[in-house]
C-alpha cells in the first residue's frame, strides 16, 4: 500500500502574537483508510527568545506527537518550526488546538494522508529532519524516505523576506505570514526546497510511512 495525499490547510499568523491557537476550519480530514495527520507550527519571535516551551497540540482533543523541528535566532529576530503527527485522526472538520508558553507570532500548516502505517510515533513518521540558514539562500531540508512513502515539509523565516514558491507539490505559500509547505512522493532521499530572499529561515521535513500490504493466503485444492 502506498501513502496518498488527502488534503491540506493553513492559517497565517494574523500579524499579532499569541500563546494559543484553535480552529475547526483549518483542515477537513477525509474518511479514507489508514489515515494520518501532520501539523507544522511555525513561530516568529524577538531575537534570543527561542522555541516556546510547554507546547501542546491536539486534534479533536487527542494529543499529537512531536516529530522534529528547527530553530534559529540572532540578536534582532528569530524563527522556529516544529512538526507533530497523529495516526487515525478523526475524520471531518474537527478542532486543531495548540498552546505554548511565551507569546509568539504563530502560523499553522496541516496536511493529511491515507495509506499510512498505524503504529504511530517514529514508526509512522520516520526520519524527521530540521534545518536552518543564516541570512540568505533558499530554505531546504533533506529527508530520508522510501518508495511508497510521502515526504512533507514546511518552512518559515524571521519576516525579513517572503517565500515565493516551493519544489515538488506546493501546498501553500503565504507571503504575508512568511511560511510555506509542500509534499512529494517518497524516494531514498528527498530534498525539499522553498524559494525566499536573504533572511534567516528554518525548515522541517517528515517521512510519512506507508502501511504494509495485507498478507494474502493462497490456498490450494489437492485432488
Amino acid at each position: 500500500m502506498a501513502v496518498a495525499f488527502d488534503t491540506f490547510g493553513h492559517t497565517g499568523n494574523g500579524g499579532s502574537s499569541t500563546t494559543s491557537y484553535s480552529s475547526a476550519s483549518v483542515i477537513t480530514v477525509g474518511s479514507g483508510s489508514n489515515r494520518a495527520l501532520v501539523v507544522f507550527l511555525m513561530f516568529v519571535f524577538a531575537g534570543g527568545s527561542g522555541l516556546p516551551t510547554g507546547i501542546s497540540v491536539t486534534w479533536n482533543g487527542v494529543s499529537m506527537t512531536p516529530i522534529t523541528g528547527a530553530t534559529f535566532s540572532d540578536v534582532t529576530a528569530g524563527t522556529s518550526i516544529i512538526a507533530y503527527g497523529l495516526v487515525n485522526p478523526a475524520s471531518g472538520a474537527n478542532t486543531l488546538a495548540a498552546s505554548w508558553t511565551g507569546a509568539r507570532f504563530a502560523s499553522v500548516g496541516a496536511i493529511s494522508f491515507t495509506g499510512v502505517d498505524q503504529t504511530g510515533g517514529a514508526t509512522s513518521f520516520a526520519h524527521g529532519a530540521g534545518n536552518h540558514g543564516n541570512a540568505g539562500g533558499n530554505a531546504t531540508v533533506t529527508v530520508t524516505s522510501a518508495t511508497g512513502n510521502i515526504t512533507a515539509a514546511a518552512y518559515t523565516n524571521d519576516g525579513g523576506s517572503s517565500f515565493t514558491a516551493t519544489s515538488a507539490t506546493q501546498d501553500f505559500v503565504d507571503a504575508t505570514s512568511d511560511c510555506a509547505m509542500n509534499h512529494t512522493a517518497g524516494s531514498a532521499s528527498n530534498t525539499m526546497t522553498a524559494t525566499q530572499g536573504s533572511t534567516n529561515w528554518v525548515a522541517a521535513g517528515v517521512d510519512v510511512v506507508a502501511a504494509a500490504a495485507a498478507d494474502v493466503l493462497m490456498g490450494q485444492i489437492v485432488m
